[in-house]
């Protein structure tokens, strides 16, 4: 009963820290992959009005 018992624990610390850290790489997964994606964008339309003003003032001035 006494390695009953010992057994049904050690499956609830097994699956308990299987899905705690299975749920931790999960939302860290996802974090870095919208910061990825809105580090992208910034740079992205950075550079896109970057190139929208020297464009305008190149035809502007010249």
């Amino acid at each position: 009963m006494l390695l009953l018992l010992l057994l049904l624990l050690y499956y609830y610390y097994y699956y308990y820290y299987y899905y705690y850290y299975y749920y931790y790489y999960y939302f860290y997964y996802y974090y870095y992959y919208y910061y990825f994606y809105y580090y992208y964008h910034y740079y992205y339309y950075y550079y896109y009005y970057y190139y929208y003003y020297y464009y305008y003032y190149y035809y502007y001035y010249y």
